[in-house]
């Protein structure tokens, strides 16, 4: 069966209809769907078909909403990583012509007349994207709907009993990192509630600074970018209104105009405050709508219960981030990869797990050590440049001694490394050398100052280690007995999470139990396997067309 990139799933039955079926729809959907799948309700194509105003619109409904609701949640179970966008302007104002941000390869849908002539013309001239696109049905990709039961007279009564309050102005707030299930049904109630702008705080700054790795949340600008999009898709009649925002309030205690505010269960305390600053300061209380969390069924013991951004975030952890850069100069084999991280980052229980997986593990502390020892050129060089006072009764270099000294001082640290990093590097390339030799297909280089020393150009990937700078400066007072000032200047004098993340093909997080460290890193060493092989083929079919 044949997988598209981006798809259409066209249902044309009513709500209570459908909702029965949506999940077998959405697993054969999503089966062949495998980035953007669009999702439109045009229960009333019949009769619209060739009308050019009056048309027959979708009852607003909390049936409507319930229907988008199991089309997200259920969507997101199936396949987390599809982007879902249900269209929904044909329950406000008839759509004639939809132009969506991703043109779709093919047609899905459950109308029987799927070939006729005025089904085909009627779906062109909605989707105009989709001048060639492939019509399926159902039926044709093993869903079978024949057993679908009709609604009743009372549902539909029911239906018209429930239509939804709707405001001119709405305004409702959020991180919005990495669109899932949750930001799409609170956003789509917000768009149901409004008829002319959707106002929207997107939080950034000090509001994302306690955030469960903040290091991967996205710029505001590219979440404000790929919110609008989403909003564009599945409801371009109203007007956004999208603003970074610093407080927890934003405009929605600003505008006079605004009457509604869409919050989750989570945020309702939130919501609440709004209105008792609007009242403070003489403005409309607004109407609050709450909407309910979104379970996440296939959380592990780190992750929240609920669909959230942070659950995303942390199952990133040990995928590729961002593909490694061509680096021709480098052999496919040995494949070294640059493991970095900050101080008490975690990356010695990474290193003795990957080297159980079969990789050559180089530690670059204890390069740095030999090239520290008495006879050594740096020995000689750091003894000239920091004098006497960092020598042992023996002879040797008290690194404890030095340290406190350059770690206070960047412009003697920056001396240090001038020394060191060069004798470092003569050592390292060596000993990659010599792993290759001992046939490892994988060498890991384990080294803090990977980025700082510029050593990423001898490397294939860089895997990046972080936690929380609480953590960090726990974990170095605990290792090393130093106070808290001495061990927040020690990691004060390093790169950023935020800096290291930036360079990452992968990150791990070693915050939790070890067990969840080390599945990242398992998942890590797997993914590598495949690229390897990937490589070593490609190479392989290169050198025959030469």
């Amino acid at each position: 069966m044949a997988v598209y990139r981006n798809g259409l799933l066209f249902l044309t039955t009513s709500c209570s209809v459908v909702k029965p079926t949506l999940e077998r729809i959405l697993e054969a959907t999503t089966a062949i769907v495998k980035q953007t799948l669009y999702v439109s309700l045009d229960p009333n194509h019949i009769q619209n078909m060739g009308r050019k105003n009056n048309q027959i619109l979708i009852p607003n409904t909390k049936s409507l909403q319930s229907t988008f609701n199991i089309v997200y949640s259920k969507a997101f179970q199936l396949q987390n990583s599809l982007d879902v966008r249900v269209l929904l302007s044909d329950a406000k104002v008839f759509q004639t012509s939809w132009k969506l941000h991703q043109a779709c390869e093919v047609l899905i849908t459950d109308y029987p007349g799927y070939k006729e002539r005025d089904f085909m013309e009627y779906v062109k001239q909605r989707f105009s994207n989709g001048l060639n696109i492939r019509i399926e049905h159902l039926a044709n990709i093993n869903c079978d709907l024949s057993e679908c039961i009709e609604e009743t007279k009372q549902e539909e009564e029911e239906m018209l009993l429930t239509q939804k309050k709707v405001y001119e102005h709405t305004v409702m707030g959020g991180t919005f990192d990495r669109l899932h299930a949750g930001h799409k049904i609170l956003l789509t109630e917000a768009c149901l509630r409004t008829k002319c702008r959707l106002t929207i705080g997107v939080t950034c700054g000090p509001m994302i600074k306690n955030k469960v790795l903040k290091e991967l949340i996205e710029p505001v600008n590219t979440r404000i970018e790929k919110l609008l999009e989403f909003l564009q898709d599945v409801d371009p009649c109203i007007e956004y209104n999208l603003q970074p925002i610093t407080d927890p309030y934003g405009p929605s205690t600003v505008l006079p105009e605004l009457q509604c505010i869409v919050t989750s269960e989570e945020t309702k305390q939130g919501g609440e405050k709004v209105n008792d600053v609007r009242h403070s300061l003489g403005l409309s209380v607004l109407d609050q709508h709450v909407i309910s969390i979104v379970p996440d069924i296939v959380q592990n013991e780190t992750e929240e219960g609920k669909v959230s951004s942070s659950n995303t975030r942390k199952r990133l952890l040990g995928k590729l981030l961002r593909p490694p850069t061509h680096k021709p100069h480098l052999p496919v084999l040995p494949y070294v990869i640059g493991l970095t991280g900050g101080t008490a980052s975690g990356k010695s229980r990474i290193c003795q797990r990957l080297e159980k997986l079969g990789a050559a593990v180089i530690n670059c502390d204890k390069l740095g050590h030999e090239t520290y020892a008495q006879g050594q050129q740096a020995y000689k060089k750091i003894v000239e440049e920091f004098g006497a006072v960092v020598l042992n009764e023996n002879g040797d270099i008290n690194r404890q001694a030095l340290g406190l000294i350059v770690f206070a001082d960047r412009h003697k640290l920056q001396k240090l490394n001038n020394i060191v990093w060069p004798a470092i590097a003569t050592l390292f390339k060596q000993k990659i050398i010599e792993s290759a030799a001992g046939g490892h297909r994988v060498v890991v280089l384990d080294a803090a100052v990977l980025l700082e020393a510029g050593w990423t150009e001898v490397v294939h990937e860089i895997w990046v280690s972080i936690i929380p700078l609480e953590e960090s400066i726990k974990r170095v007072m605990e290792r090393d007995g130093l106070s808290k000032e001495a061990a927040t200047q020690r990691l004060n004098s390093q790169l950023t999470n935020e800096e290291r993340v930036a360079k990452a093909n992968i990150l791990f997080c070693s915050y939790w139990d070890y067990e969840i460290t080390f599945m990242q890193v398992k998942r890590a060493w797997n993914d590598l396997q495949l690229r390897i092989d990937s490589y070593l083929h490609n190479s392989e079919h290169n050198e025959c067309k030469l």
